[in-house]
């Protein structure tokens, strides 16, 4: 390969192979979203991306390096109140996340997982985001795309997930002692995670019980129980802190117990901790600009359009957001390239500098690195003929060059 990868597409002998066992919760409700069969297009032939082992490698140290840069920002940004200003997050929030965050830096606290969005061109790598907060296509990087390699018959090299939930399983061992409750929303993506959590947990001791929504009460003693009568102490969430933010500022005078009573409770553990409401927040991305100029791993990015983004690309985000919602494209002339509309549009923007990514086969991979605890863990890519990625776009099977 000239570049650290390339999409290989080759042929199946069968479209209708089931590579999902519908006995394992995870697989069986992943398949049932998102289909059982190996090609969506019903076609002959099946597409996979070939790594080579050095520029894995250059995807480990990346990985490693940015959550390092961007501890360093978060440390910064919590004890700056100017700094931490340009977050949006309401000032009732911040004593909060003060504590979260010196709780963390004293141990008391850990963190289990987040993910680098990174764009290539197939020799360089520049950090498009982090999703510190989001659980979104670890099923896919941890498990599926290694048993639908091996279904298609893509047996080159190794899966670039094999020890991904391993690391997962080490890293909860480490955080949690008894019972956690995994709480979620109902939306299908969230109720597959919970299951290969739930599975991590069970490998490691641990007992779980799942908890979607508000399916909990209060037992008046100040403390929250779910319905088999197990007290909520610790947790392992896939809600947004924006999410538990709003659920809390719509409370108002009602009874009823919310999903914010638990989460914000500061009695409760919960896990990714409440600090990463400033490490997932993409204002954290002119802030690194700021302290690491012209890094290698970084794009440009500014607080405002500015004199450098005038007749220049440029990428329009909201500081928060979800599943590429709101974001714009900008090209020379002014004119949008490509736009995808949100609930996101009323919030503060940051500018980032456009980064050629050449399309492999006509699709734009997004390259997304797990860092577990404070090490790489793996990764996937998400792939689009769009430019920009959202919540539909396939996720493609990553193998590693022996």
């Amino acid at each position: 390969m000239a570049s650290g990868f390339s999409r290989i597409t080759q042929k199946i002998t069968s479209t209708s192979i089931k590579f999902l066992d519908p006995k394992n919760p995870v697989e069986k409700y992943f398949g049932k979203y998102w289909g059982y069969n190996l090609t969506s297009e019903n076609d002959e032939n099946v597409s996979y991306y070939l790594f080579t082992a050095d520029f894995t490698k250059k995807i480990q140290q990346a990985t490693e390096e940015l959550n390092k840069m961007c501890l360093r920002c978060t440390d910064i940004a919590i004890k700056d109140d100017n700094i931490l200003g340009k977050f949006g997050i309401p000032t009732w929030m911040w004593p909060h996340i003060k504590k979260s965050w010196s709780d963390w830096h004293e141990g008391k606290k850990h963190t289990i997982s987040g993910r680098f969005d990174l764009a290539s061109n197939g020799n360089e790598l520049k950090l498009i985001e982090y999703n510190s907060d989001s659980a979104g296509t670890i099923v896919e990087a941890a498990l599926v795309q290694d048993k639908w390699a091996l279904s298609s018959g893509c047996n080159i090299g190794r899966s670039s997930g094999e020890n991904l939930q391993q690391l997962i399983a080490t890293e909860c061992k480490t955080a949690y002692s008894g019972f956690v409750h995994i709480m979620i929303d109902s939306d299908p993506e969230e109720i597959i995670i919970s299951h290969l959590m739930q599975q991590i947990f069970n490998k490691i001791g641990i007992k779980t019980k799942t908890i979607v929504g508000a399916d909990f009460e209060s037992g008046g003693d100040g403390k929250y129980y779910d319905h088999s009568g197990n007290q909520i102490s610790q947790v392992w969430k896939t809600w947004s802190w924006d999410t538990i933010i709003s659920n809390y500022e719509s409370k108002k005078s009602s009874n009823k117990v919310k999903i914010c009573d638990v989460l914000l409770d500061p009695n409760i553990m919960i896990m990714e901790p409440l600090w990463k409401t400033v490490t997932s927040n993409k204002a954290i991305l002119p802030m690194l600009w700021e302290l690491y100029p012209n890094h290698e791993y970084l794009l440009r990015t500014e607080w405002s359009i500015g004199e450098y983004f005038q007749n220049k690309p440029y990428v329009k985000k909201p500081i928060v957001g979800r599943c590429g919602q709101n974001v714009e494209i900008i090209g020379e002339s002014g004119s949008k390239i490509a736009k995808k509309d949100g609930k996101f549009g009323n919030r503060d923007s940051i500018y980032q500098e456009v980064f050629k990514i050449i399309p492999h086969s006509g699709y734009y991979p997004i390259i997304g690195s797990w860092i577990i605890g404070y090490d790489y863990g793996g990764f996937g890519i998400r792939e689009d003929k769009k430019r920009i990625t959202e919540y539909n776009s396939p996720f493609a099977c990553c193998r590693i060059s022996e």
